[in-house]
């Protein structure tokens, strides 16, 4: 759903509407709106820690603000249920969960100075890495002239020989200026699901939009590496609703403010990334009022600082690192600090000041912290200690 389809979204519903959940490394939050027309009203808030997996934390939150105790309860129709999570980012960002990829560029022999994963940190690079092939193809700016044609046979026996070797059925195809003109990719795409039938795919012309070769590889790279994690997370929150009897559709939020489907994330799980703080930044605005603005959004391990323009996050308008590798796809301009409420605090040695971060407790604050009985130091207790409230 995109911005110009909001107002019908809002006024195909008129009854309940809930939304959003924003699931950090500490809190699942979720809220419930009714939706009027085109007015939206905050009926119900609702915080729940989050849990080791991913279904139970957005499971228990549901049950309470929809105030039941079991599926039979549910006395109100709800139309829509909105999510945003930061699953797919702390995958990348803890190196877990990532699957193993094959890269078709299609840009030899003017690529061959900088192969596939070269900018990769190690750790990354090795999580995510299976095989790359430098092949025939790509094409100058205009998009007229071809540096090469590609080769049919080269493709496939790549294909054919990388999946019967490794096991490896994931590819990412990228080729030069595939933006302006994306037919070399496509024949590519075709070729390769012919070789190795079922093959799950990504064509950087449909991940990243943009010019700059490198970047937008590695986008694709990082779509297709987390589609696997993509589908078990928007499996957990389609069987949470199911448990406690929903059987609306399920929208995600994505990383430029706006909603796709849940078949549309897993294709592009990739356009998930910057989804948290996203949704904090435009919850700030309907809390608010506010369109332009500067938002905090403060969690269990960092705190997001972004800028508000017209009601949506501005978007970075240079190129994005993630987890250390150089991308070029749609992202919020957001600066994040290693600073959350289960920040580890640290002793510091004999005059000198104690440390906070970047370790943090994460979910486990309210067992680990002082405050909750816990025995690690963090930045919650640091607040409650010096100021007259509670937790």
């Amino acid at each position: 759903i995109k911005p110009h389809c909001i107002a019908g979204f809002f006024s195909s519903w008129r009854r309940k509407r809930k939304g959003q959940e924003s699931r950090n490394k500490t809190i699942t939050g979720i809220i419930k709106i009714a939706a009027q027309s085109l007015c939206c009203a905050l009926e119900l808030t609702v915080k729940t820690p989050t849990t080791d997996d991913v279904t139970g934390g957005v499971r228990q939150a549901l049950r309470e603000v929809l105030q039941i105790g079991s599926p039979d309860e549910v006395k109100e129709p709800v139309q829509l249920v909105s999510i945003g999570t930061t699953h797919l980012i702390n995958a990348v960002l803890q190196r877990r969960g990532l699957a193993k990829i094959c890269v078709v560029r299609l840009g030899r022999p003017s690529t061959a100075a900088v192969p596939p994963f070269s900018d990769w940190p190690e750790d990354l690079r090795q999580a995510v890495r299976c095989r790359w092939l430098l092949a025939d193809g790509g094409y100058n700016y205009d998009g007229e002239t071809v540096i090469t044609e590609p080769n049919e046979a080269q493709i496939k026996e790549f294909a054919r020989s990388t999946s019967a070797e490794t096991g490896c059925r994931r590819f990412v195809v990228v080729g030069v200026f595939a933006p302006v003109r994306p037919d070399q990719e496509l024949q590519a795409g075709r070729w390769i699901r012919e070789a190795v039938p079922g093959a799950s795919l990504t064509l950087s012309h449909q991940v990243a939009g943009s010019l700059g070769l490198l970047e937008r590889e590695n986008a694709s790279v990082l779509n297709e590496c987390l589609k696997p994690a993509c589908a078990r997370a928007i499996r957990a929150f389609q069987a949470a609703m199911t448990e406690v009897g929903l059987a609306c559709p399920l929208v995600l939020t994505l990383s430029d403010g706006t909603v796709a489907t849940a078949p549309d994330c897993l294709d592009r799980p990739v356009s998930m990334l910057g989804s948290g703080p996203t949704n904090s930044m435009r919850g700030a605005a309907f809390l608010t009022g506010l369109s332009d603005a500067i938002v905090a959004d403060i969690g269990g391990t960092t705190t997001d600082i972004g800028l508000l323009v017209g009601g949506f996050p501005k978007p970075a308008a240079v190129r994005v690192r993630i987890a250390g590798v150089a991308t070029n796809f749609t992202q919020p301009d957001v600066t994040s600090i290693a600073l959350g409420g289960g920040s580890i605090v640290t002793a510091g040695l004999t005059g000198e000041s104690p440390s906070v971060g970047p370790q943090s407790v994460g979910y486990k604050l309210i067992k680990e912290a002082l405050v909750f009985g816990g025995n690690i130091p963090t930045v919650t207790d640091a607040a409650v200690a010096s100021s007259p409230h509670d937790v």
